[in-house]
């Protein structure tokens, strides 16, 4: 066994309101592996964009890393911070339309990404569905910033109809490995996410 202080995206806090649980061992080693690491460097992604530690060109210029501009390179319509590029962008939001769209949900957004992945915890549904639409918000992001990374470091940008696909596919996936026992129907999650209950 081994004592770890996790926040509630499930990672290792030093400081902060968080609980202390205890983890097998053996556990911690089988996140390590298959589709469940994807999942682990979700959680990771998540948690330094919560801390406003991801590469975001306004975050490079404050630690002295300039550029000839700090504007969004996908809609170069505003500085290029952690909130704009993963929720307000263009690009973002559509693709935050179509996610939304598909589990049959109003558009919600705040002011920060912590106020959505808080706030998603409002969305009346069943525990179970709770959980995908959780690893559905988690992947929307994870995906929506690795199209930014695409965009500029190959110039090449998905259309929000393919971000759409690419979020349904990693979900889905993601969901699969973790309830193995249970059998989760494509065309199900495709068409009726929120039916899905285990």
């Amino acid at each position: 066994m081994q004592r770890l202080r996790i926040d509630e995206y499930g990672m290792v806090q030093r400081g902060g309101n968080c609980d202390w649980v205890r983890v097998p061992r053996s556990r911690m080693e089988a996140e390590l592996t298959g589709l469940t690491a994807a999942l682990q460097n979700c959680r990771i992604f998540l948690w330094r964009s919560r801390k406003k530690r991801i590469p975001t060109l306004i975050e490079l210029d404050k630690r002295g890393i300039y550029f000839h501009s700090v504007h969004c390179p996908l809609c170069d319509n505003g500085v290029e911070s952690v909130d704009h590029v993963l929720l307000f962008c263009k690009h973002a939001f559509e693709v935050w339309e179509k996610v939304f769209k598909w589990w049959g949900l109003n558009v919600f957004f705040s002011a920060s990404l912590c106020e959505i992945l808080q706030g998603a915890s409002s969305v009346t549904m069943a525990d179970s569905g709770f959980k995908n639409w959780q690893a559905v918000l988690w992947s929307s992001c994870y995906l929506i910033w690795w199209n930014r990374n695409q965009m500029v470091i190959n110039k090449k940008c998905w259309t929000s109809p393919v971000a759409l696909c690419e979020i349904q596919s990693k979900s889905f996936e993601w969901i699969a490995e973790r309830y193995k026992s249970t059998h989760i129907d494509w065309h199900s999650w495709l068409h009726n996410p929120m039916s899905l209950v285990f």
